[in-house]
């Protein structure tokens, strides 16, 4: 498996879907035919009401949503997005460039016959809405970002730092793996999540990603500086506010290496510098741009701080 490393980071039809249940989730997977011919994996839980199209992070499918999404189907109705080269979508050879990423997103819209959508992305898919809104403003009635508006082409600009490696019998199985994530991470993925973009032995231990590398290097190497003076429609911007060693790395206390704990307060002040500058970059430069911040939240803000995050959604979509 990969290591997790500090991510900040023709007319299309619907050919065919099938109804899948993982736990208390019940959502449609549909196929569908992106900008380039491409296929993409779309989740659909349902719903009544404005449309709400999830975007992930890097090295995420839409299935990173199965927890969250069905919380606001009782006023919406929620999709997910696998963006191509991830989950069930399809790997090819090129289009990781965000506009391209941009215009699977309106292929989409436009197969589901959405006038306009409310798009929500964590992370990297910041680039996403930022790119749709400029590109496309007519189709988008709001967008959110989940610990996304950054510009993550200074992303590389921080000191380097990975979470602590996992040991033997963290890999074994989906849930060995999702302790691994929550001693780390303060969190855990949806089971299917971890399910489909990984390969797994016949006993259920977890190999290595089904995304290759590759894949990941050409998306970080589209993305750009964002131009938030373009994006017209409302925007808020919700950030995991994490001030301290341990809320950033819950295994902090116990991290016994030398090394670990000099890589963590290289790391502290070159984020507070960060984090503070990309605050300001937004509210400075979108308009009718909204900040909030959830103190102590990890980077996927709707997984370790789900109500608040709900709560913060209904209140800018009312």
């Amino acid at each position: 498996m990969r290591q997790p490393k500090l991510y900040l980071f023709a007319l299309t039809t619907v050919f065919s879907f099938q109804l899948c249940v993982y736990g208390q989730t019940t959502h449609q997977v549909k196929s569908l035919v992106g900008s380039t011919g491409n296929q993409l994996e779309l989740l659909d839980w349902g719903g009544k009401g404005r449309a709400i199209l999830f975007l992930t992070g890097l090295g995420n499918s839409a299935h990173v949503y199965d927890d969250f999404a069905p919380r606001l189907t009782d006023k919406f109705h929620v999709y997910g997005l696998s963006r191509r080269g991830f989950g069930a979508s399809e790997q090819t050879a090129g289009g990781y460039a965000v506009d391209t990423l941009a215009k699977d997103i309106l292929a989409v819209t436009e197969a589901l016959h959405l006038k306009q959508v409310i798009l929500i992305g964590h992370s990297i898919a910041g680039d996403e809405l930022t790119a749709f809104a400029t590109l496309y403003p007519d189709k988008v009635e709001k967008v959110i970002y989940f610990d996304a508006a950054y510009d993550h082409t200074s992303i590389g600009n921080l000191p380097l730092l990975e979470f602590p490696p996992t040991q033997k019998d963290d890999t074994t199985s989906l849930s060995h793996y999702n302790g691994y994530l929550k001693r780390i991470r303060g969190f855990v993925f949806p089971e299917d999540e971890l399910r489909v973009q990984s390969i797994l032995s016949p006993d259920g231990a977890l190999v290595q990603d089904k995304t290759p590398g590759w894949i990941y290097a050409a998306i970080l190497q589209g993305v750009r500086v964002p131009n938030y003076k373009a994006v017209k429609c409302p925007a808020m911007a919700i950030y995991g506010q994490r001030n301290t060693a341990q809320q950033w790395f819950p295994s902090y206390p116990y991290m016994d290496s030398a090394n670990q704990r000099k890589a963590v307060t290289e790391f502290m002040p070159a984020w507070e510098k960060y984090y503070t500058q990309e605050i300001s970059r937004f509210t400075s430069e979108i308009p009718n741009g909204i900040v909030k911040e959830i103190s102590g939240a990890d980077h996927y803000v709707f997984l370790t701080n789900s109500v608040e995050t709900e709560k913060l959604i209904r209140n800018f979509l009312k």
